[in-house]
């Protein structure tokens, strides 16, 4: 719902809403855990139509999660490049993100970054860059906040939809 109204009000020349009307009587579009209209993610959206944007973005991040995989796997593994290319296969292969899409949570599929900023993470403690690895730590622990955010909007609206005034 957000990705649709961002857009158009994007399109139309009005820029990024700062509120969005048509979702639970209106809530602040920006500050919504699941509006996406500062992600670098905005721009397929913009060039592909909401539906297809969606497809691209999903498996962007399923590449991004696998080259993150078989990277993390070769480098703190040490493992051969062949078995960490498996891996990496693994990733892609699981169900576990087409079955988070298929019941509605797409924002889970940005945790499929957390591996290649893990790599990162990595990469800086190894190479001894001071300032590189505190960096990397607070981006991941934000991304799993995100998750995690994620999870408890998810919980609420289940719970408003089971139980309308159990959250008044």
């Amino acid at each position: 719902k957000f990705r649709w109204y961002v857009r158009d009000s994007f399109l139309s020349g009005e820029g990024f809403p700062n509120w969005n009307p048509y979702l639970e009587g209106g809530l602040p579009a920006l500050a919504h855990p699941s509006d996406g209209s500062l992600s670098p993610f905005f721009l397929t959206h913009l060039l592909f139509g909401v539906l297809f944007a969606l497809k691209v973005d999903a498996v962007l991040l399923l590449v991004a999660g696998s080259i993150g995989v078989a990277l993390l796997s070769r480098t703190w593994l040490r493992i051969s490049p062949e078995a960490a290319m498996v891996t990496g296969l693994g990733y892609a292969l699981a169900g576990w993100s087409p079955s988070r899409v298929a019941v509605g949570f797409y924002e889970s599929l940005w945790l499929g970054v957390l591996p290649l900023v893990m790599y990162g993470l990595v990469l800086a403690t190894q190479r001894g860059w001071a300032l590189g690895a505190p960096i990397l730590l607070a981006t991941t622990l934000l991304l799993a906040a995100a998750g995690a955010e994620d999870w408890v909007q998810r919980t609420n609206e289940q719970m408003e939809q089971a139980w309308p005034s159990a959250l008044d």
